[in-house]
């Protein structure tokens, strides 16, 4: 028999029973770039398999001579398993040798195992029945080894959770136990000892000190004028020719640029009665330094009104309470005796912030806000009874740590009297009348809560 190849060419030459087979590689390129009858695949869609290109063609062939060429072109050590039989027939023109062996591993249901140059080729069935031998055999030695107790302080977090993650991690051999002791604040595990650098290395992941974040609050009154100056506008929205402000329900003021304010949000979809819920807002970094700056010079000129400036570290994901009120008075009468008791009810802001600390150090930020007013007064049998009225909101707000949170939209409004006229005239009973003059006016302002998470650096 006699080749007659136009160009040079791999090849390998082997006998299987009577029959002679030639494995024919890809003809050697003549430069580097020249791949002869493959497209040049890109590397997002490479192939898994690298070997050797190879072409061949048998038709009900043994299978155990392939898996013998197949190791002669490699250069591996394959070791068939003598419950592989079968025959095969198959053309496979320039694939690499291990997509070759892998479609006919596939086609008889096989699988291998590869340790370092040796390839062992069995069906599934067998490496599962080695398999379960081997945990088997294992779990024979471990019944022999003596069990060791060894105790692990907990520095930081709750024992209770780290029982539970160690059971779900299922790092113990199955003799092995584990138990907590909340008063010292360590868990026991009693366990052959080589399980003792697992238990170690899962605690050390599990063990860290949760990071702290200080949350800051200032309550402030402020006139309506004075919210603008402050650097805070609610956004504005057009609607039937009046410009309700998101906080400023019922105002017409004059339009605002949006240049220079800390906070300036949208307020489309906000309408008539936009007042009587809150809006919320984030100031610019560039101006949140001067923040405490501008509310203390307002309050120097009277013009403000700090009702509370709390503070309170919290853990990270865990809720912070902030209240500010007072108690009310309501009568409570009994039907059947008819007497009168008093019962006290919390007329109060309600701030709640849980943080949550993200990898890049920024905040995450659910706060839910509560405010109760006291509106009037009623009877009820003859007693007076407050009326009361309470809105609430909540959000969820990203934020750099050190930025500020603000809330508004809370309004009230005063009326003040007043007289003005003649000194010494206008008190004279009757005819002070004709010498003075009664005066009212009217001072709309706004409850601005400022909330300023800070991550708290480990020292």
């Amino acid at each position: 028999m006699v080749f007659d190849l136009k160009e040079k060419t791999v090849f390998d030459v082997t006998t299987i029973g009577d029959t002679i087979v030639v494995a024919l590689s890809s003809p050697i390129a003549h430069n580097s770039k020249e791949k002869i009858g493959v497209k040049e695949l890109t590397p997002a869609t490479e192939s898994k398999f690298g070997g050797k290109r190879i072409s061949l063609d048998f038709q009900d062939a043994d299978i155990v001579p392939i898996f013998r060429l197949l190791a002669d072109i490699s250069g591996y050590n394959i070791v068939v398993s003598p419950e592989v039989k079968g025959k095969l027939t198959m053309k496979l023109l320039n694939v690499p040798w291990d997509q070759a062996l892998d479609i006919i591993l596939k086609t008889f249901s096989l699988g291998k195992t590869v340790e370092n140059n040796i390839i062992r080729i069995a069906p599934h069935t067998a490496f599962a029945k080695e398999s379960e031998e081997a945990a088997r055999a294992k779990e024979s030695e471990l019944k022999a080894v003596p069990l060791d107790t060894k105790i692990f302080p907990i520095s930081y977090a709750d024992v209770k959770d780290i029982e539970k993650s160690m059971k779900d991690a299922k790092i113990l051999s199955s003799r092995g136990s584990i138990s907590v002791d909340k008063r010292t604040s360590s868990v026991a595990v009693n366990d052959v000892a080589s399980v003792f650098p697992q238990v170690e290395n899962l605690l050390k992941t599990l063990d860290k000190p949760t990071p702290q974040v200080l949350i800051e609050a200032r309550i402030v009154e402020l006139s309506t004028s004075d919210v603008v100056s402050l650097g805070i506008q609610w956004g504005v929205s057009q609607t039937g020719g009046s410009t309700p402000f998101r906080g400023f329900s019922g105002l017409t003021p004059a339009p605002f640029t949006g240049k220079n304010f800390m906070v300036d949000f949208p307020a489309s979809g906000v309408g008539a009665g936009a007042g009587a819920g809150f809006a919320f807002g984030i100031l610019n970094s560039s101006r949140t330094e001067g923040l405490s700056l501008q509310l203390s010079a307002l309050e120097r000129l009277e013009r403000s009104k700090l009702i509370s400036n709390p503070r309170v570290v919290t853990a990270d994901n865990e809720k912070a309470s902030i209240m500010q009120g007072t108690s009310v008075p309501y009568p409570k009468v009994d039907v059947q005796s008819g007497q009168i008791s008093v019962e006290y009810k919390d007329v109060v802001i309600l701030i709640e912030v849980t943080p949550h600390i993200t990898p890049t150090g920024d905040v995450t930020t659910l706060i839910f806000v509560k405010k109760e007013d006291i509106l009037s007064e009623t009877e009820i049998g003859g007693n007076p009874v407050p009326v009361t009225s309470k809105i609430e909101s909540s959000t969820k707000v990203l934020v750099q740590t050190g930025q500020t949170i603000v809330i508004g939209g809370i309004l009230r409004k005063t009326e003040k009297e007043g007289f003005s006229g003649v000194p010494g005239l206008m008190k004279i009973p009757v005819l002070g009348w004709l010498f003075k003059t009664k005066t009212t006016s009217e001072q709309t302002t706004e409850l601005l809560i400022f909330i300023t998470p800070r991550v708290l650096e480990r020292t």
